[in-house]
């Protein structure tokens, strides 16, 4: 998915063929994922569905109705409940960028992903980017999930599966150099890294591959 404006973007992309994604969710604080009234969750910055079914626009259920467009040709299929986008290794979301999804501080990205780790050998899933990033998550076809600060890397300890199944990955970030990471709702591992986040502003669209 990409946040963007001139200056800066965000993405909800894949350059792996047959990714499906059932949701995207960021939020401003420490919470694993959202909760069944997650439109009326207050520290919801993106909270995307994918149950549309139809169209090329996507919405936004935060307080802040992101809404985002596809880029290329995602499809729509069905999600581990509902609906879901199935990215084709050429295509995307596109969100405006917005001050409420620069998040210096406390942050949690949670998603639905299913993908049989066939393509690229790395693929962005969610990218807050310009020249850099302010924060990015992704899994490689080494079947490790990661998640980047702006100025440095961090890896969940367990594998997760790849081979066509459904799978809940969430990650938070206290702020304060704490990273934790959640494998289909169960808690996998924290890890130490800088304080806060580096807020990018910088007129590249995309990821480096």
């Amino acid at each position: 998915m990409n946040f963007k404006n001139s200056q800066n973007v965000i993405r909800r992309y894949c350059h792996n063929e047959n990714v499906d994604s059932k949701f995207t969710a960021i939020k401003s604080g420490s919470g694993v994922f959202p909760s069944s009234e997650a439109s009326t969750d207050k520290t919801l910055v993106l909270y995307l569905t994918f149950d549309e079914a139809i169209g090329k626009i996507v919405k936004d259920l935060s307080q802040y109705g992101h809404a985002g467009s596809m880029v290329g040709k995602p499809e729509w299929t069905d999600g581990k409940r509902g609906g879901a986008l199935r990215f084709d290794g050429a295509s995307n979301i596109e969100v405006p960028d917005h001050a409420s999804l620069d998040l210096p501080g406390e942050l949690t990205i949670a998603y639905w992903l299913k993908w049989d780790g066939v393509g690229s050998s790395w693929s962005p899933f969610v990218s807050k980017r310009g020249a850099d990033s302010n924060y990015c998550s992704w899994v490689g076809n080494d079947k490790i999930f990661d998640y980047y600060t702006g100025g440095a890397v961090v890896s969940a300890n367990t594998p997760i599966p790849l081979g066509g199944e459904w799978v809940f990955l969430a990650v938070t970030h206290d702020g304060k150099g704490k990273v934790s990471f959640y494998i289909n709702g169960k808690f996998d591992s924290a890890k130490d890294v800088s304080p806060g986040h580096r807020i990018m502003n910088l007129s590249e669209l995309g990821p480096t591959v």
